[in-house]
C-alpha cells in the first residue's frame, strides 16, 4: 500500500524525537558536522511553514498578506509560519547537506512529501483532480486537525534549540555565530503551542488516511493490490462524473466491477457465515430479496445496449479485469479454485468491505454521470425497450416495431436510476435486503483473526 498523509507526518515526528535523543547521545563533534545538524534544523522550520501555507491557502504566498477570510485560530497558525521563516533565516545553497541518518533531514523529507501528497489533489488553479480535495482538503476542521499536528512538530522541534546550542558549542562552532544562527524561539513556541491546541487532546484528522491522488500499485501482495487498483478505479470513476461528454462504456465497465466485487464478497461471506444464519436465508431466494450482486447485474444489463462514440478508458478497463484475477486469487466463487496463498480471513474480509465501499462511491457518481450523458445523445435499439418503457409514447412503440434506433428516452434513464439505487443498498431501494446478512458476515469475519490455507 501507499504511503499516507498520517505516515508521513508520524515519520516526521518519529525523526524529530531521534534528532532530539542523538543531540545527548551522539552529539557533534566537528565543525563541519555541527553544521549539518544546525542546517537541519532550519530547514525543517523552513518545510514545516511551507506546510503551513499549503494547508492555510493553496494560493497563500510566503511573505504575502494575511487573507482576510482566515478566523482567529488560522491566523495564528499564519503567524507561526511566518515565525519559522524568521528564525531559519535565507536557506544558503552553500552549504551541503548532512546524510541520510542525519534525523533532521529525515523529517524534512517527510513533511515535504506530505505536501507533495496534498499537492497531487489539485492543479495550479486550485482545481480537483481526486474526489477528496472537497471532503478533505478544503475542509476546515481537517485543516485544523492537519495543522494541529504541525504546531506538535514544531513545538518539538523548537524544544531543542537550547540542547543544540550547548552541543554546537561543544563542536567547536564559535557563540558569535551560534547567537546569529540560532535565535530565540519564544515567541514560535507561543505560536506553536497555540497552534497545536487547535485540534484538541485527541483530535482526529481526516487527513491522516489520505493518499496520493493516483497511488503506486503494490504488486507485491494480492490484498495491497487490490485496495490500490480500487483506489484507481474510484478516482477514475470520479472523474467521469466530471467529464463533459461522458463515455457508457466506462459506465458498463464499472457495472462489471461492481458485479465483480459483490459475488465475490458473497460467496465468502457465505463460507464463513454461521450455519444457523445460513439456514435462515432459505434454500429458494426470492427474486425481490436478491444480493447487491444481482442489483450490479440489472445496471449492467440496463447499460448493455445503451451505445455512443466515445470508448471505454483503456486504463480503467486494465484495472477492472487485474481486480478480477484478484478477487478469484483470494476470495473464490468456489471451494478450491484459488491457488496455494495463506491468507487471514480476517484481512480478506477488510479487503473486500473496503472494495464495496468503493463500488458504492462508484454507483453514486456513476448517477452523476447521466445528465452529461443526455447532452451526449446516447442511443439505444429500440428493440432492447421494454413493453412498459414505450407503451405510453407512440414514437418508442413505432421505432420498436421497425427495428430503429432510438435516443436513450427518459423512462429508460428513470429505471436505471432505481437500479443504481438499489446496486448501492441505499433505505429507497427496492431490493437488496439480503445485502445486511451478508455485511454481518463480513464484519464478523473481520473480527476473528484465524489463518487460513486456500489451496486448490
Amino acid at each position: 500500500m501507499s504511503v499516507t498523509y498520517g505516515g508521513l507526518i508520524g515519520r516526521a515526528t518519529h525523526n524529530v524525537g531521534l534528532a532530539a535523543v542523538a543531540l545527548q547521545a551522539e552529539p557533534p563533534e566537528t565543525v563541519a558536522a555541527g553544521r549539518e545538524v544546525l542546517t537541519g534544523y532550519h530547514d525543517l522550520l523552513r518545510a514545516l511553514a511551507r506546510h503551513t501555507y499549503r494547508l492555510l491557502d493553496r494560493h497563500l504566498q510566503p511573505g504575502a498578506p494575511p487573507a482576510t477570510a482566515l478566523d482567529r485560530d488560522e491566523r495564528i497558525a499564519l503567524a507561526l509560519a511566518e515565525e519559522l521563516r524568521h528564525l531559519a533565516g535565507p536557506r544558503s545553497l552553500g552549504v551541503e547537506r548532512g546524510p541520510a541518518s542525519n534525523h533532521w533531514q529525515s523529517a524534512v523529507a517527510a513533511v515535504g512529501a506530505a505536501g507533495d501528497l496534498l499537492a497531487t489533489h489539485a492543479d495550479r488553479a486550485g482545481l480537483a483532480r481526486s474526489p477528496d480535495l472537497r471532503a478533505g482538503l478544503s475542509s476546515p476542521e481537517a485543516r485544523r486537525a492537519a495543522l494541529g499536528q504541525l504546531g506538535d512538530l514544531a513545538s518539538a522541534a523548537l524544544s531543542t534549540t537550547d540542547e543544540l546550542a550547548h552541543r554546537l558549542v561543544g563542536a567547536g562552532i564559535t557563540s558569535s555565530l551560534i547567537r546569529e544562527r540560532l535565535r530565540d524561539p519564544i515567541t514560535a513556541e507561543i505560536l506553536a503551542r497555540a497552534t497545536a491546541q487547535q485540534g484538541g487532546p485527541v483530535a482526529d484528522c481526516r487527513l491522516d488516511d489520505l493518499r496520493t491522488a493516483r497511488p503506486l500499485i503494490d504488486t507485491r501482495h494480492p490484498l495491497a493490490e487490490l485496495g490500490d487498483r480500487m483506489a484507481h478505479l474510484r478516482r477514475y470513476a470520479w472523474a467521469a462524473s466530471q467529464a463533459a461528454h461522458p463515455s457508457v462504456d466506462d459506465l458498463k465497465v464499472f457495472a462489471v466491477l461492481g458485479v465483480a466485487i459483490h459475488s465475490h464478497a458473497e460467496a465468502f461471506a457465505r463460507r464463513n457465515m454461521p450455519p444457523s444464519s445460513l439456514a435462515g436465508l432459505g434454500a429458494n431466494i426470492e427474486p425481490t430479496l436478491a444480493p447487491r450482486s444481482q442489483s450490479w447485474r440489472t445496471v449492467a444489463a440496463c447499460l448493455q445496449p445503451w451505445q455512443t462514440r466515445e470508448r471505454a478508458n483503456p486504463v480503467v478497463v486494465g484495472h477492472t479485469r487485474r481486480v478480477i484475477a484478484l478477487l478469484a486469487q483470494v476470495a473464490p466463487l468456489q471451494v478450491g479454485a484459488a491457488g496455494p496463498v495463506l491468507l487471514a480471513d480476517r484481512h480478506v474480509a477488510q479487503a473486500l468491505c473496503a472494495a464495496k465501499e468503493v463500488t458504492d462511491a462508484i454507483s453514486g457518481w456513476n448517477v452523476e454521470t447521466l445528465p452529461a450523458l443526455r447532452r451526449s445523445r446516447v442511443i439505444i435499439p429500440a428493440r432492447a425497450l421494454t413493453g412498459g418503457q414505450v407503451t405510453d409514447d407512440r414514437a418508442l412503440a413505432a421505432a420498436k416495431i421497425d427495428g430503429e434506433s432510438v435516443e436513450v428516452p427518459a423512462v429508460v434513464y428513470r429505471d436505471l436510476q432505481d437500479a443504481y439505487a438499489a446496486a448501492s443498498g441505499r433505505a429507497t431501494s427496492r431490493t437488496g435486503v439480503l445485502e445486511p446478512v451478508f455485511a454481518a458476515g463480513l464484519v464478523q469475519v473481520c473480527d476473528v483473526d484465524v489463518p487460513r490455507l486456500e489451496s486448490s
